[in-house]
């Protein structure tokens, strides 16, 4: 009997497993904080990487650059959308961030700039979605000096 009871129980949960492993997408997307990126050589001493992600310490902009290979899909299966939390504290500069998309050979296919709209309090969310397919997605943020009275401006997370 106790056979029997095992032998019933490993087909339903067999069975159970079968319609989410049909179901999963192709791509899933990754939440990544902004301290996952790097600087820039010329601005090696200007970026914090830190709880607050990516942030600009220095009285001078600065770069940071991020980058993640996304496994292909088919089209119309995955469209992956990129998705960033910026915070802009300077009154006259804006966190600007400028993404390539690349086909597994290296060629450009998909390019997007997200900007923010000037000095805000909380958070801001810009996103778009990207090309088809995968390949490699190269991000790279200039992210404005910091302004004494606002304080710093960051990337604070990214998703593609």
């Amino acid at each position: 009997m106790r056979k029997r009871i095992l032998g019933v129980s490993l087909v339903v949960l067999a069975a159970s497993l079968v319609p989410v492993i049909e179901t999963a997408p192709a791509h899933a997307a990754t939440d990544q904080g902004g301290a996952a990126c790097n600087a820039m050589m010329e601005s090696q001493q200007a970026i914090a990487f830190d709880a607050f992600g990516a942030r600009n310490i220095s009285a001078a902009p600065a770069s940071a650059i991020c980058s993640k290979h996304i496994d292909n899909c088919c089209v119309g299966c995955c469209a992956p959308t990129i998705r960033l939390n910026l915070y802009d504290r300077h009154p006259n500069q804006d966190v600007s961030c400028t993404f390539w998309q690349q086909e597994e050979s290296g060629n450009p296919f998909f390019t997007a700039t997200l900007t923010t709209s000037g000095f805000q309090t909380p958070v801001m969310v810009r996103s778009r979605p990207m090309a088809f397919g995968g390949g490699h997605v190269t991000m790279h943020c200039s992210i404005p000096a910091f302004h004494t009275q606002n304080g710093f401006s960051h990337l604070a997370h990214y998703t593609w």
